[in-house]
């Protein structure tokens, strides 16, 4: 009989455990995009997203970066306070980006630009919103499906 509840005791403090990840994820773990459409599909989308990352303590954030693009291309781009260029990628065709930035206290922005056709996006910035704070600059774009 003791081995029965070792086992269910196990079971219910694994179940506790996972449950409070989920908790602390979705607490502490920030996604930004162009809110609220993480998943973007459109037959044409032009236009430029900027925004800043205010970093209050040195961390990483996680960015990941799914484009299907029928024409056109995406580009990214994240500098620093001195303008000094940390990333830049530009996309014309299908590809995954996964890139892990390590970022130390200060201000780094980042701008999206698009000029697209027969696309689908999907783009995720993770990061610890204790020691982020992102403010959007600039959201302008233009979407259409015929």
């Amino acid at each position: 009989m003791p081995k029965r509840i070792y086992k269910y005791f196990i079971f219910i403090m694994s179940l506790v455990f996972f449950v409070l990840s989920i908790y602390y994820f979705q607490m502490n773990v920030y996604e930004i995009g162009l809110k609220p459409y993480n998943n973007l599909k459109s037959d044409r989308m032009t236009g430029i997203e900027e925004f800043l990352l205010h970093v209050d303590k040195a961390s990483k954030v996680i960015l990941l970066h799914n484009a299907k693009i029928g024409g056109g291309y995406v580009e990214f781009k994240i500098t620093g306070e001195d303008g000094r260029i940390i990333d830049k990628y530009r996309l014309s065709s299908n590809k995954l980006i996964n890139r892990v930035y390590n970022l130390n206290k200060g201000i780094y922005q980042c701008t999206i630009e698009r000029d697209v056709k027969n696309s689908r996006e999907n783009f995720r910035f993770y990061y610890d919103k204790r020691l982020i704070r992102h403010e959007y600059l600039k959201r302008d774009y233009t979407t259409s499906n015929r």
